[in-house]
C-alpha cells in the first residue's frame, strides 16, 4: 500500500506550469531522492505533498495516519531552540500521543540515521 500517491496532479505559479499530469507513488520502506535544477519545483512539490499547498487539479492521497512535514530550506526562528525530538513531538497527532510515544519518536529518528546524541541537540546548531 502506498504511503503517498499522486495521480494527474497539476500545479502552476502564475503563467508558469510546474507540474502537469504528475503521477507517482511512494511505498512503505522506499528511499527516494528529489533532484532538479533551481526553480524546477522541488520545494513546491514537497509543499503539495505536506498539504501546505493545494494542487490545481488531480488527486493527492496520504495513507491514514501518515504524517508528512515540509521543512523549509531556512529554519524558522520558532524551531531554532527546540531539539529535533521536541520539534517532532509537537507535530505528532494527538491520537498517537499515547503511553510510550517517546519511544516511537526515538525509534524513527534512529531509523532515519540520527544518533541518540543528536535527538536532543537544538535545531539551531
Amino acid at each position: 500500500m502506498s504511503i503517498i500517491s499522486l495521480s494527474k496532479v497539476s500545479y502552476s505559479l502564475g503563467a508558469k506550469t510546474l507540474f502537469s499530469d504528475l503521477s507517482f507513488a511512494i511505498e512503505y520502506g522506499e528511499r527516494i531522492a528529489l533532484v532538479g535544477l533551481n526553480g524546477a519545483g522541488k520545494s513546491t512539490l514537497l509543499k503539495l505533498i505536506s498539504g501546505e499547498l493545494e494542487a490545481d487539479s488531480g488527486v493527492l492521497a496520504r495513507r491514514n495516519g501518515a504524517v508528512v512535514e515540509y521543512v523549509p530550506q531556512t529554519l524558522p526562528s520558532s524551531l531554532r531552540e527546540l531539539s529535533l525530538f521536541d520539534a517532532l513531538a509537537e507535530k505528532l497527532p494527538e491520537p498517537l500521543r499515547c503511553s510510550g510515544f517517546e519511544y516511537l519518536i526515538e525509534q524513527r529518528l534512529c531509523a532515519a540515521g540520527f544518533t541518540p546524541e543528536r535527538h536532543r541537540q537544538e535545531l539551531g546548531t
